[in-house]
């Protein structure tokens, strides 16, 4: 699987320590905890089940004790990992609470149950110890069956050793953070962004004033910023930054990070004023760290998305491009946090393309700019073939016939070294190459290319999403074929009265085509003013004709 690069707080080094009643001694432990690389393993989730108690899945109990971090003292902010029994049998395993850690037990093991003391080197392998005993045991002439063995090697263990392993309020909440990516990895975001609120509910409450709670709130709103629940990742990214500043203050670099996070929040709702001011106090929190880059890339766009003229974003070009490489050379290019970015600056073209009035030029400089980024993070990704088949129509539209074609081919030829000529994305530049041919008068490659284009449309075989029969660029398809026919028409040869007769004729066939296709998208689509432009161009040919 894809490592999957997700922030879970973008700290160097950060050193947490915890200090061990039991031994009398102060433990350190340094972690990275930026942008870290997740494989799919599976993971710990932590779930609350009481006031005083926080069950596993794998069956820990982690009770609450306290965690020191340099010369303070947070009570009640770290975990002792308790021995737990696992079922034993082919439904699944139950659990119940090891009469050494002090608490009750939630109830009596039963017969079938194992008592399997968790060691530190189990730690990595419970999921798997689990799935051993939930199987039926082979058919042995032994009278006791192999987990029934591993019973009782536990019972010695157990009997040998009562000290229980703890686990730090830290380490809780990389676990949750871990199963979080796991969902995340799945393609389940709301599963990932889930798991994070119920650790926030049950650890908030107990540890009010906690940054590690913090941290699971920072990660809920980066999740679901991505998802486009902007109001809600604020909430959270606004007690992030609170539980952090009164932590650490507000010139730290973990409080930077917070600033930071809602700064982008702030830019996906256009509240840009604050944005501008949270992320130049990151900016200058994290002067000593790559997410620097990351701060003054959205105080680029911010300018950028108030530009007026092709020339204004010509000249912002080069910060973008040199802040843009120096997170994929921090963070790598498939970060999540580059992806959020580039999907602002997308954002930014959209907006751009969708004004009431379009600026050629504008769209333009935009949409280059976009490429440039996307060649930057991989020149041969689908995310550039796609942005220059956006380029291609968009010429198409503005009758740039020449740009048009050679935005496309660019496209065709990156997605052809993807996938075989069949693919809906491949059909799509066939079909965009027709359209062009179409209106520049190419008929016979125009039918060509249409046609093909049109039964794949028409029979369903590109997309699933809609009806193969109402499908946009099916009807786009015939109204190019009724194009083609009508610039196939050769006024040498054929007498004048006959000539002017058909191209009657073929304009008037093209005509429903066109009200089709604007009744199917909308009049003001990109789509329908460009065959609307073209239409307009035959129709005046023919009265110069009859002039």
């Amino acid at each position: 699987m894809t490592n999957l690069l997700l922030c879970v707080d973008n700290v160097r080094k950060c050193c947490w320590r915890f200090f061990d009643a039991e031994l009398g001694s102060l433990v350190a432990t340094s972690r990275f905890l930026g942008y870290r690389h997740f494989h799919g393993s599976a993971l710990d989730q932590c779930k609350i089940i009481g006031r005083e108690e926080i069950l596993s899945p794998c069956g820990f109990l982690l009770a609450p004790d306290r965690l020191v971090h340099g010369t303070e003292v947070f009570q009640s902010s770290s975990f002792h990992l308790s021995q737990k029994y696992a079922q034993c049998s082919s439904s699944g395993r139950g659990f119940s609470v090891s009469s050494s850690t002090g608490l009750a037990n939630s109830r009596t093991p039963c017969s079938s149950e194992i008592k399997q003391p968790v060691t530190s080197n189990d730690l990595g392998d419970r999921g798997k110890q689990g799935n051993q005993c939930s199987q039926p045991s082979s058919p042995s002439t032994s009278s006791e069956s192999p987990c029934t063995a591993r019973a009782s090697e536990s019972d010695k263990d157990s009997q040998a050793s009562e000290e229980p392993l703890r686990i730090t309020l830290r380490e809780a909440v990389l676990r949750l953070a871990d199963a979080s990516v796991a969902k995340v990895e799945e393609g389940d975001m709301d599963g990932a962004v889930a798991i994070l609120k119920e650790g926030i509910s049950g650890l908030g409450p107990k540890f009010p004033d906690s940054p590690e709670v913090g941290e699971l709130h920072n990660q809920a709103g980066l999740l679901l910023y991505m998802q486009g629940k902007v109001d809600e990742a604020e909430h959270h990214a606004k007690i992030a930054l609170d539980l952090t500043a009164r932590a650490f203050g507000v010139e730290n670099v973990l409080t930077g990070h917070r600033m930071l996070r809602l700064g982008a929040v702030k830019v996906g709702q256009g509240q840009l004023a604050e944005a501008t001011q949270l992320l130049t106090l990151a900016g200058k929190a994290l002067q000593q760290d790559p997410s620097k880059y990351e701060a003054d890339l959205y105080l680029h766009l911010i300018s950028l998305s108030g530009a007026a003229a092709a020339g204004q974003v010509l000249n912002m070009e080069s910060d973008l491009i040199k802040c843009a490489g120096e997170m994929k050379e921090a963070f790598g290019a498939e970060s999540m946090v580059l992806g959020m970015v580039m999907a602002q600056h997308d954002r930014i073209v959209t907006q751009a393309l969708a004004a009431q009035t379009i600026d050629t030029r504008l769209c333009e400089a935009l949409m280059k700019q976009h490429s440039r980024l996307l060649e930057l993070l991989d020149p041969s990704s689908e995310d550039l073939a796609i942005m220059q088949y956006k380029l291609a129509t968009f010429y198409y539209t503005q009758d740039l016939l020449q740009d048009a074609n050679q935005a496309l081919r660019v496209s065709t030829s990156l997605l052809k070294e993807r996938y075989p000529e069949d693919h809906p994305l491949v059909i799509m530049c066939l079909h965009r190459m027709g359209m062009i041919c179409a209106a520049s008068g190419d008929h016979r490659s125009a039918v060509k290319l249409l046609t093909k284009s049109r039964e794949k449309y028409r029979e369903g075989g590109s997309l699933d999403s809609e009806a193969a029969s109402t499908h946009a660029l099916a009807k786009e398809a015939d109204f190019g074929l009724a194009l083609a026919r009508f610039r196939s028409i050769d006024p040498a040869a054929l007498p004048r009265e006959q000539c002017t007769q058909l191209q009657h004729q073929r304009l008037a066939e093209a005509r429903p085509l066109l009200d089709d296709l604007a009744a199917s998208i909308g009049p003001g689509h990109m789509l329908v003013q460009g065959a609307m432009r073209y239409f307009a161009q035959i129709t005046v040919m023919m009265s110069k004709q009859r002039t």
